[in-house]
């Protein structure tokens, strides 16, 4: 069972490996591998956690985030270095804030990033580098 504390025997979580077609073995990005056992630890449910719909997650303690669980996970604990990894994996990112409060919270969406969708994990892919004049093009 994964360490998540749910019982669910999560494919991701043994060495980032789930089948692929043929019974292959489809490697997940250790980036995501790691996100997915982040929000599924129940002790991290303070600093991040599966939105009430279970469509994305929300990072609701940055500070926290950054100071406890990322250190535990990474090399760093820069939000803004978790971030770009977010963004490079396609993840949509939504601001929430309400007038009444004044915490701000960060949630990110991902298709393929549900509790559920465990044995989907392998698709998440980084968004292709766009070639060398594709960049200098667009500027002309």
């Amino acid at each position: 069972a994964e360490p998540g504390g749910d019982g669910v025997s999560h494919t991701a979580g043994d060495g980032g490996a789930a089948d692929g077609p043929g019974g292959a073995k489809a490697r997940v990005a250790p980036f995501i591998n790691k996100l997915f056992k982040m929000v599924c630890t129940p002790e991290t449910d303070e600093c991040i956690r599966w939105s009430p719909d279970q469509t994305s997650f929300i990072i609701c303690d940055v500070q926290r985030f950054e100071a406890e669980v990322l250190p535990a996970y990474f090399r760093h604990n820069r939000f803004s270095s978790f971030s770009q990894q977010l963004h490079t994996y396609n993840f949509e990112h939504k601001t929430k804030t309400s007038c009444l409060d004044t915490s701000l919270e960060y949630q990110h969406k991902h298709h393929l990033f549900t509790p559920g969708a465990h044995n989907h994990l392998h698709e998440i892919r980084r968004r292709a580098d766009r070639p060398a004049g594709a960049a200098a093009g667009a500027a002309a």
